[in-house]
């Protein structure tokens, strides 16, 4: 998941997707690669007390830094370091990704809050990653800074699988007015076609949920904004696949584009 711009939802789609796959039955690990930031476990209202940094270091085991959240959702926190993939031996990369292959052997689907932005951070992850969920809100800005990102994948891998997701909409035409327009440019410019996957409701249980620290789908189960995100969900399981070598796979490439 991730975004051209802060603050269009992107890390509370990310929460509330993980829980309503999980309330399907499916095994969700959530990986924050924000950066410096624990934004996930924040969000929930839980303690973070370790990240990934405390793993490179060889500090704690991934197990310790593992965060266990409602409906039994696990959250790998965010922390400075984790771009030192690029610095790693052998030995100590192989080490790594074998924790990480470890405990992601027990998910069904991983997700990966990224930061927002263009950022080689950013662009690492969401490469390395089977299908990419843009994140954007129907304002100009923001879309703007959605076509931003879009096009740097593209220009990265001409064979991304982007997906565009529109929060915060208030009728439903004004998602479908997003995407024909991001997807007319992305069609002229990148020569490529933009697929929607969804679209999130404007609704005042969201602010609710983020106040109180819940996650909405838990909160406000009969919400607007919680049905749209059901929704996104139920798709992402019709299209469930095992993806290209697995949370292991995408570790690997993700080491590789820090090279």
């Amino acid at each position: 998941m991730t975004s051209g711009k802060g603050g269009v939802g992107k890390t509370n789609l990310t929460i509330n997707l993980a829980l309503s796959l999980a309330k399907r039955g499916k095994r969700v690990l959530i990986m924050d690669a924000d950066l410096g930031l624990a934004n996930v476990t924040v969000a929930l209202g839980l303690h973070a007390v370790f990240s990934v940094m405390d793993v490179l270091s060889g500090a704690r085991t991934l197990q310790e830094v593992m965060v266990e959240g409602p409906e039994g959702i696990r959250i790998i926190p965010g922390g400075n370091g984790v771009a030192e993939l690029a610095d790693l031996g052998d030995a100590a990369r192989e080490r790594l990704l074998t924790a990480f292959h470890r405990v992601a052997q027990d998910a069904d689907f991983v997700l990966i809050d990224t930061a927002a932005g263009i950022s080689k951070n950013v662009l690492g992850f969401a490469l390395a990653a089977d299908t990419v969920l843009v994140v954007t809100v129907p304002e100009p800005p923001a879309m703007a800074d959605a076509y931003g990102i879009i096009k740097a994948l593209y220009a990265s891998n001409p064979g991304v699988d982007v997906r565009l997701v529109v929060n915060r909409v208030r009728r439903d035409f004004e998602a479908k007015a997003v995407h024909d327009k991001l997807g007319l440019v992305v069609k002229r410019f990148l020569a490529a076609n933009l697929k929607a996957i969804g679209s999130v409701r404007e609704d005042s249980a969201v602010g609710s949920a983020v106040r109180e620290q819940k996650a909405l789908i838990l909160a406000y189960p009969d919400s607007s904004a919680a049905a749209g995100i059901r929704e996104i969900g139920a798709k992402l399981l019709e299209g469930e696949q095992t993806g290209h070598g697995g949370f292991r796979g995408f570790l690997e490439r993700l080491a590789g584009w820090f090279h």
